[in-house]
């Protein structure tokens, strides 16, 4: 999603963090685990579950989850 919003890496660079990056994140997410000094205007949460990101609720934008295989249903 990164390559598509950003393609020459201008604006996000290497600055992206994701599920593989962080394994140890399981249940309630928080950027300050992720960037010990976060202050809040540093950073944008893209996620398909806002409700795991309850401290940092201004910093999620919600969107719907991306399914890989679909299940035919013949």
């Amino acid at each position: 999603m990164a390559a598509a919003l950003d393609p020459g890496g201008s604006l996000f660079g290497q600055r992206v963090v994701t599920r593989t990056d962080c394994p140890d994140l399981t249940n309630e997410k928080r950027l300050q685990r992720v960037w010990p000094a976060f202050e809040s205007t540093m950073a944008l949460v893209v996620d398909d579950k806002d409700e795991m990101w309850p401290h940092d609720g201004a910093n999620v934008i919600k969107v719907e989850p991306y399914v890989f295989w679909q299940v035919r249903r013949d």
